[in-house]
């Protein structure tokens, strides 16, 4: 007698008699296997006393009435074990332990241990996905965490004209967003409602320069205010900052023209290097001397001095009292002499006689007293 093909339910022939033994034959099979509910898949015996209509899903090594029907579905009819072999497909639920499994034709498989969703339209985790958030998180906390190094979430957009960016919603209005918004610089901006946003902070993708569209406070509101003047300017109190060029150059170290501009502390040293003073062979009217050097106070903290005549150190105009220079002087191969301004003052009024000798150096330190007075300390042949 024939059988259905899937659950192998039994046919009736045409000529058949008693056709009820085989109609309810085929009522039972279908009674055990639809709606398909197991009270265990834990044992390989059956159970001491079972009743009529209990169903288990056999278990290996199965021994007794169950012998050679391990992974087959048993059912208790009329006081005997029936059984029915599993297809591919065939899906139960596991009283004992609140579990779904599917067949795969070969074993059963928890629905849990499939790691595979692949091309869903939606998935909505304790919450309803829709089109326009096609994966929808309820939930205090979401965690991401590694497998073993470390880990990056990222954000991909098409074009740079298009946004990748985080926001920070209250009740589902924005309030803050970060990220490449509109082009390929990142940003940060804020809103009071959703709707109106200022911009805080931009940083250029090139150059990684910080830009501040809007004004920052530093600390309490009776703190100084850190404000921006103008396009890629930013001033505490009128005073520049964050700009290269608002950095004392070594020229404005030298002439203590720095101002409020920070210092750094490389340039205490590249300020002090030794610089060549220039002789002016044309004197103007009020140099009077030819072969003269008016020492620019401003211009150099250590200098170099070598000519091929006799010259003259003008009085200095521009003097700071309490600051030092030094003069490294080298002698000619045909020997010079070095006459003294009026205001410069040598120990005992001896004067200045350098070293005679072709390359003899002598170091001259002098410190300005005052704007009129200049003393002289000579120390000769540091050769």
């Amino acid at each position: 007698m024939p059988d259905t093909p899937l659950i192998s339910l039994p046919l009736l022939e045409a000529s058949q008699a008693q056709k009820h033994v085989t109609h309810n034959e085929a009522l039972l099979l279908l009674d055990a296997v639809v709606h398909l509910a197991v009270i265990s898949r834990a044992l390989a015996a059956p159970p001491v006393s079972p009743a009529d209509g209990e169903r288990y899903l056999v278990a290996a090594s199965a021994t007794g009435d169950w012998l050679g029907h391990s992974g087959h579905l048993a059912f208790r009819e009329a006081g005997a074990w029936r059984f029915a072999v599993p297809k591919a497909g065939w899906r139960l639920w596991v009283v004992a332990e609140s579990l779904f499994l599917v067949f795969d034709g070969t074993v059963w498989i928890d629905l849990r241990d499939f790691d595979e969703l692949q091309n869903m339209d939606l998935l909505g985790v304790n919450t309803t996905a829709d089109a326009a958030n096609k994966l929808s998180v309820a939930s205090a906390n979401v965690l991401f965490t590694h497998m073993g190094e470390g880990q990056r979430v990222k954000l991909n957009k098409n074009a740079a004209g298009d946004t990748a960016s985080l926001l920070y919603q209250t009740g589902f209005s924005g309030r803050a967003e970060m990220g490449t918004t509109g082009d390929d610089d990142f940003h940060f901006k804020v809103s009071p409602d959703g709707s109106a946003w200022t911009e805080a902070l931009v940083i250029d993708k090139t150059t990684g320069v910080v830009k501040i569209p809007a004004s920052l406070e530093l600390g309490h509101a009776t703190d100084t205010t850190l404000s921006r003047v103008s396009a890629g300017l930013v001033a505490v109190e009128g005073v520049n900052l964050l700009r290269a060029s608002d950095i004392a150059s070594d020229a404005e170290i030298r002439a203590a023209a720095s101002g409020d501009k920070p210092i750094k502390a490389a340039s205490i040293e590249t300020a002090s290097a030794f610089v060549a003073l220039t002789i002016n062979t044309t004197p103007s009217p009020d140099e009077v001397t030819t072969n003269g050097t008016i020492l620019d106070w401003d211009a150099f903290i250590n200098a170099t001095l070598t000519h091929t005549a006799n010259m003259t150190l003008i009085n200095p105009s521009n003097g700071q009292p309490g600051t030092w220079r030094s003069i490294a002087f080298t002698q000619h191969s045909s020997p010079v002499t070095i006459t003294l301004g009026s205001n410069y003052k040598t120990p005992g009024a001896a004067g200045l006689t350098v070293s005679t000798g072709n390359g003899e150096k002598d170091l001259l330190t002098i410190l300005c007293v005052s704007g009129t007075e200049f003393w002289l300390f000579h120390s000769k042949d540091m050769s």
